[in-house]
């Protein structure tokens, strides 16, 4: 929208004001101008109201123009959705939902596991806010996500994005070699483990101290064994392997030792 004044021949600029009426504490935007004249675009239907003043060189400024009200009624547009992001899986099952742009009267988010969002487990309307927390724990499945832009009787609706709730774990892996309490005369053991279903990646901790806290491997490995690349003196040792899914949910293994006796 365009906004226009009169000329002042003393000015060498402006001070232009634009408020939202729901909300007259600070501007929605405020603008030092040397021409007549400046453009704006809305982004929300409303009450609105705008002012101007002059300031000449010297720094004298004048009175407020008169406060002009209008009202912005523009048609719906889509939202760009923005969290969850499409394809997400994610073990937080009460997730934020946020979007951007759009112009509504009432945004209408619409969260069902059928893409047909013909029964929706989450249908709420929001007025113009443009994010929504779940309330109440959704059921680990596979989420489509939608929001609908509604002013009066037309509606436009955003993209549809999708999205896994998964709060389940894998199950823990059973550690196959060394034995527990097995004696071993090699310097640089095979660790392996079971093959649980489910795993994005494993994690292999060694130390020999027992509270771990200074690991003598602490690595992530796709697979179910690892050779380490060091060798390891004589002593007891401590081992266990961690399991994590594409959700980040996390299982692990009890400990188990194993004795090395080198020469």
């Amino acid at each position: 929208m365009a906004f226009s004044w009169s000329q002042s021949a003393s000015s060498s600029e402006y001070q232009v004001q634009l408020y939202d009426e729901a909300d007259l504490s600070s501007p929605l935007q405020e603008n030092w101008l040397t021409s007549e004249n400046f453009t704006f675009t809305f982004q929300n239907n409303g009450r609105y109201l705008w002012r101007v003043r002059a300031v000449d060189a010297s720094g004298n400024v004048s009175d407020w123009s008169e406060n002009t009200r209008f009202t912005v009624r523009l048609p719906p547009q889509a939202s760009s959705l923005g969290s969850p992001g499409d394809g997400t899986v994610t073990s937080d099952n009460t997730p934020s939902f946020s979007w951007s742009g759009g112009i509504a009267d009432n945004f209408r988010l619409l969260v069902d596991d059928d893409g047909s969002f013909a029964s929706p487990a989450l249908d709420v309307y929001l007025g113009t806010a443009k994010n929504y927390t779940v309330a109440e724990a959704l059921p680990d499945d596979n989420y489509s996500w939608k929001v609908v832009s509604i002013v009066e009787a037309q509606q436009v609706e955003s993209q549809v994005w999708t999205f896994l709730v998964d709060t389940i774990a894998p199950e823990i892996p059973t550690l196959l070699s060394p034995d527990n309490g097995e004696i071993i005369t090699v310097a640089r053991p095979t660790f392996t483990w079971s093959s649980e279903s489910g795993v994005f990646r494993y994690g292999l901790v060694v130390d020999n101290d027992q509270g771990f806290s200074s690991p003598e491997i602490e690595n992530l490995i796709d697979g179910t064994s690892f050779t380490p690349s060091v060798d390891f003196p004589s002593g007891t040792y401590y081992w266990e392997v961690f399991v994590i899914d594409s959700a980040g949910n996390f299982n692990i293994s009890p400990t188990q030792s194993f004795i090395v006796q080198r020469g």
